[in-house]
């Protein structure tokens, strides 16, 4: 399978990860995929990395979470802070969400999470490529381009616009329009919907508008947004655009559901502002999630709205894990719905509610990954957590965790045949949940209503390895990973996982490794 990728100029792009071994490999890897691609700096931990990203202004920043020094997420801050813009590929591992969290209100372009694989690179590669592309053809640098109003506008939204007295003069005879002035802009967001209806309702407002003399406006296609933007100026009369728009053109385009249009308002002062009034707006245009239908997201004014504190359903996530361990697949559908609802019927803020999805479904991927690996191994989990990161509609929101419920149905109709006993898998699940507190074999044996002779002897025969060897594997490997990734003292990484004696943790971890876990962290960390 190819994934080289096509472009007209060079990506300049700059890898910081902590990891020798996977930094050197995604150098090899991105020149596979795009031959366009320029490695501009590397480094293995934020501070370099910092250093790098202001010193060469790359297109895309490529980096771990977890690194010595500075993290991942403290340089991104960092680099924001400066005002750099770049793209963003984040790479993070299941157990980090806490970190991912944070990734999110970065608003990161791409987020993967590992074991990385090529396709999801290449993926994530292409994204970007299309979103630079788009950027890139939209932008008007010659000023004899700038013959009307609608360039003059685009030009506003994709570069930094330098009005020289031509500018002016052409929009003050042309327009009877100073740059100064206020303008009023509205946002037509369509989501999926943008290719099937956007000509048709852009051709709809035009007859509307039209009509009335009291003001002038332009439309302006925003497909990357899957956007109309509608521009507003030379008002002859006073007139409440917002009560204009709802009660007069919207009931026009009500052949979309409203559950899959958001409408978006803001007063721009001057031309040079509009770029900046459009990207405020769109980061707030998820406040529709939590308006009533129809209502039209006003920026800043719905930031005043009062929403209720919303809390992490843990209730509901124990309730999932249960039905999880036990193999319960098919109880799985009515837990996601019953998230949903409880979501729903709080209005809380959006961000806490898609900080809730995110969590969820961080849990249903990774808790259920552990215990059957095929239930969702061709989902592309990084493009679901980008969905519900992204989401402005209800409908989004919704449709991102439905399609592991779609994911889980298809695997109900084809699963049936696994060479591991649901016995077996059910042992598996609670040694993974329970490894660090000490669990036994009697333990499990009791809460699966079978003796431990009988649990040990299928559990031998089908997993290959005795119950023992199994929790004890299972405890050494997440001991790798708290050594490696953490600065936890040794007696804290041994009661984390399990054992009580740091002796007799430190004894089983040389068996297993042939070193001491404090040389394993010396060479590998």
């Amino acid at each position: 399978m190819s994934f080289v990728i096509k472009r007209g100029y060079s990506m300049r792009v700059v890898i910081v990860e902590d990891e020798e071994i996977i930094r050197n490999g995604l150098i090899k890897l991105l020149g596979k995929i795009d031959k366009d691609v320029e490695i501009v700096g590397s480094a293995e931990d934020g501070e370099v990395g910092l250093e790098i990203i202001e010193k060469v202004r790359p297109d895309l920043v490529i980096t771990d979470i977890r690194m010595p020094k500075m993290d991942g997420i403290e340089m991104l801050g960092s680099v924001a802070k400066m005002g750099i813009t770049h793209k963003t590929i984040v790479l993070s591992a299941y157990s980090e969400f806490e970190y991912a969290q944070k990734a999110i209100k970065l608003g990161v372009s791409e987020y993967i999470l590992k074991p990385i694989s090529i396709q999801e690179i290449a993926q994530s590669l292409k994204k970007i490529t299309n979103q630079l592309n788009y950027e890139q053809n939209n932008k008007l640098k010659n000023p004899e381009r700038l013959f009307n109003l609608k360039h003059i506008f685009q030009s506003s939204l994709f570069e930094e616009l330098i009005i020289d007295g031509d500018i002016e003069k052409l929009l003050k005879e042309n327009y009877k329009i100073s740059v100064n002035d206020i303008f009023e802009v509205f946002v037509i967001y369509l989501g999926n919907k943008y290719e099937q209806y956007h000509i048709k309702i852009e051709n709809d407002i035009k007859i509307i508008l039209n009509d009335t003399n009291n003001f002038e406006f332009k439309m302006l296609e925003l497909p990357s947004c899957n956007e109309i933007v509608m521009i507003f100026f030379n008002f002859k009369i006073e007139i409440n655009l917002l009560e204009y728009v709802n009660n007069s053109l919207r009931p026009r385009i009500n052949y979309i559901d409203s559950n899959d249009m958001v409408l978006g308002y803001m007063r721009c002062e001057g031309i040079l502002a509009l770029k900046d009034i459009i990207h405020k707006l769109n980061k707030e245009l998820h406040w529709n999630i939590v308006l009533e239908s129809n209502d039209i997201v006003n920026y800043p004014e719905v930031l005043k709205k009062y929403t209720l504190p919303i809390s992490y359903p843990i209730a509901i996530e124990k309730e999932l894990k249960t039905v999880v361990c036990t193999m319960q697949l098919n109880k799985i559908d009515k837990i996601i719905d019953k998230f949903i609802h409880y979501c729903k019927d709080i209005r809380g803020n959006p961000k806490g509610i898609k900080e809730n999805f995110v969590r969820f479904a961080w849990i249903i991927i990774s808790f259920t990954k552990e215990i059957d690996e095929t239930l969702y191994s061709d989902l592309d989990s990084q493009q679901l957590l980008t969905n519900i990161m992204s989401a402005i509609t209800w409908n989004e929101l919704e449709g991102a965790l439905k399609i592991l419920i779609q994911k889980n149905n298809h695997h109900k109709d084809v699963s049936s045949v696994s060479c591991i006993s649901l016995l077996v898998k059910r042992s598996q699940c609670i040694i993974h949940e329970f490894y660090n507190k000490g669990i036994t074999l009697d333990e499990i044996a009791l809460k699966l209503g079978v003796t431990p002779e009988y649990l040990s002897t299928q559990f031998k025969k089908e997993i290959g390895e005795s119950f023992s060897a199994y929790i004890r594997s299972y405890r050494i490997n997440k001991a790798k990973k708290l050594l490696i990734s953490t600065e936890l003292k040794l007696y804290q990484i041994s009661e984390q996982v399990g054992y009580n004696d740091p002796k007799y943790f430190s004894k089983v971890f040389k068996e297993n490794t042939d070193q001491l876990p404090g040389e394993y962290r010396k060479i590998y960390k």
